[in-house]
């Protein structure tokens, strides 16, 4: 057809954009930000242009609200950040339209209008099916993440702790409460870490996250200059200034929860911004790349086949090669190489579950200098076992001894050493039973009631029970 060079354009496009924000994290790992920003893109994309007769957005819009609620809890926030600038942009657009409707009561305009209708429609839907998972984990006696519960460092309501500390930031350089000393901190440096950073996008592209905002705006600044239609631009404008202000929304929302949901350490250095930041970028992006095409097919926007195969072999020019190779022509190969990975995690948890009870939790050791698969994977596959953070005997010293009993013996049933040390092994080897620790074994703990005292005892986990 006529349409041919478009279509494979956009589906080029469509492939890439993944790889080019965040390689790692979409093909090789199980975060979930990538699968994120692709739904963010697509209900950006469903929400803001439909029309009235179109009945079936409804379905693909609730669909995507359900997959965005069960992906990840933010998802919620997300839809909320979504709705609301839909809400704005359905006063907007009966503000500006008072004139020509016959009914002058503006309110009830508002509530007639496509756009307030499907803003409250898919919150409830994603708040339905969220709060639908968070019934069926109480009743099931299931954790929603297998990590330990952070609580907030702030006191009192979070919109006006989060007010003081804005003002406080800006007025007075210093706090006499640490917390607020380090939300301060967080936020002085949120310019630095969420905009100015160069880690958004894989190399050789690599671009901060305020370039990146550039770029997208450009984006669209150039689709509305190559509409025919004064009435799609306009349009098209609004569409725009509502996924901007979407943009700006999530970035505060991440900013408050650095402060308030996060550990010192983590709002400070904003750990792993770039995920959580980068979802929403590529979702922009996704919303960019879809408008365009949508606009082509329908002849409402002028272009030429040479210009989009010159931008096509521009985004293949970007995108990391191999990720792409691993989950198409190489396929079979990777996933052999990453069952290989994964084997020994996989193997050791399944010997695991046969022994100890689904409600035991267990004290994980893992001495070494990253969350490797020990760290992540292990636990994974251990649910619905809970297990200890990751984080907690990362580093040498990190954990003094007489906690780390403490902990052990009012909260954990079992102790597994997925990877000791020599400083582990000197300092820790005498609560373990003839002071050998051998690594990739479990122990249960056995509690003495003198003085809260425990002696890890080895437990064969090769013979099933």
């Amino acid at each position: 057809t006529n349409k041919f060079v478009p279509v494979l354009v956009g589906l080029v496009s469509i492939i890439a954009i993944p790889a080019i924000f965040c390689d790692q994290y979409f093909y090789f790992t199980v975060y979930a930000d990538s699968i994120l920003g692709i739904i963010i893109g697509y209900v950006l994309f469903e929400t803001l242009i439909f029309k009235d007769k179109c009945k079936f957005k409804y379905l693909s819009v609730g669909l995507a609200a359900i997959a965005l609620a069960f992906t990840k809890a933010t998802g919620i926030i997300i839809l909320a950040i979504i709705g609301l600038s839909l809400l704005i942009k359905a006063i907007v657009y009966e503000i500006v339209l008072l004139k020509e409707n016959e009914n002058k009561n503006i309110v009830l305009n508002i509530l007639k209008n496509r756009f307030f209708k499907m803003a409250i429609y898919m919150i409830i839907v994603g708040v339905l099916s969220y709060g639908s998972w968070m019934v069926y984990s109480k009743v099931n006696e299931r954790r929603t993440a297998n990590v330990d519960e952070i609580e907030g460092s702030y006191d009192g309501n979070i919109v006006s702790y989060t007010f003081d500390t804005i003002v406080k930031t800006f007025m007075r350089p210093y706090s006499d409460s640490e917390h607020v000393q380090s939300d301060m901190e967080s936020l002085y440096n949120m310019p630095k870490d969420m905009l100015d950073k160069k880690f958004y996008s894989s190399m050789p592209f690599d671009m901060s996250a305020m370039t990146w905002i550039v770029v997208l705006t450009i984006g669209m600044v150039i689709i509305y200059i190559r509409l025919k239609d004064e009435k799609d631009k306009k349009n098209f404008c609004i569409h725009s200034i509502c996924v901007l202000l979407s943009l700006v929304l999530y970035m505060a929302f991440i900013q408050v929860s650095y402060m308030t949901m996060f550990s010192d350490r983590e709002g400070i250095l904003h750990n792993s911004v770039q995920r959580y930041i980068g979802s929403f970028l590529m979702g922009m992006m996704i919303y960019d790349v879809f408008t365009y095409f949508k606009y082509v097919n329908e002849d409402k926007i002028t272009y030429s086949n040479s210009k989009l195969v010159i931008l096509a072999l521009v985004v293949l020019i970007f995108t990391p090669a191999r990720p792409l190779f691993d989950v198409t022509l190489n396929a079979g190969y990777y996933n052999v190489q990453s069952q290989r990975f994964q084997k020994g995690s996989v193997e050791i948890s399944e010997k695991i579950k046969k022994i100890v009870d689904t409600n035991s939790k267990i004290y994980i050791i893992h001495q070494t200098p990253g969350m490797d698969t020990y760290g992540i994977a292990l636990r994974y596959y251990l649910t619905p076992i809970q297990t200890s953070s990751v984080n907690e005997m990362m580093e040498d010293g990190k954990v003094n001894k007489e906690d780390m009993i403490n902990d052990m013996y009012d909260n954990y049933d079992y102790v597994f050493v997925a990877n000791s040390n020599d400083y582990f092994n000197d300092n820790y080897k005498d609560i373990f039973e003839n002071r050998n620790i051998e690594e990739w074994s479990l122990y249960k703990i056995i509690k003495k009631t003198y003085n809260k005292q425990i002696v890890l005892e080895k437990i064969n986990i090769d013979n099933e029970q």
